[in-house]
């Protein structure tokens, strides 16, 4: 499977993808085997990874400094969101999703309980997070000043839509 092309690139099929192809066939097979179509299931031995994954490329500090400075004076409400993610590591549908009620001023930390995802020619969805556990997830964002200060420069503003 990892020889096929992907149709729309030309390139490989990434690793995920078949990670899913072979989840959904093993799936599939499993269920053939519980309802007596076949007697073991071959999907179970057939997939191997690759190897070690590939390590991603990581910015250097000029980089991710003017990553940090590139929304300032722009539209607050996007300086929020890119300091935010910057700052915490946080998915971009998590940040899309955060509402007001999710920050415990007190505590600094930010409650991710919906992601938020938007596909070309869809209406947009609300799903759960993805996180180790299945569940909802914390952030804090105590060592991150610029962050909580930059969430309540925005709240102060009254920038209080869509949150």
């Amino acid at each position: 499977m990892r020889s096929e092309q992907n149709w729309k690139t030309g390139g490989l099929l990434a690793e995920k993808t078949v990670e899913g192809i072979h989840s959904c066939l093993c799936g599939i097979l499993s269920d053939a085997v519980e309802a007596g179509y076949i007697t073991h299931n071959p999907a179970w031995r057939a997939y191997r990874k690759k190897g070690a994954p590939q390590e991603r490329p990581v910015a250097d500090e000029e980089t991710v400094q003017r990553l940090i400075t590139a929304p300032e004076g722009q539209s607050l409400k996007y300086e929020v969101y890119f300091k935010l993610i910057l700052a915490t590591g946080m998915r971009r549908g998590e940040a899309c999703g955060l509402r007001w009620s999710d920050i415990d001023w007190r505590q600094r930390a930010l409650h991710i309980r919906r992601n938020v995802v938007k596909l070309s020619g869809q209406p947009i969805l609300v799903k759960e997070p993805k996180t180790r556990t299945g569940g909802t997830g914390d952030i804090s964002v105590k060592r991150t000043l610029q962050t909580a200060s930059c969430l309540a420069k925005r709240k102060c503003v009254g920038e209080k839509t869509a949150w």
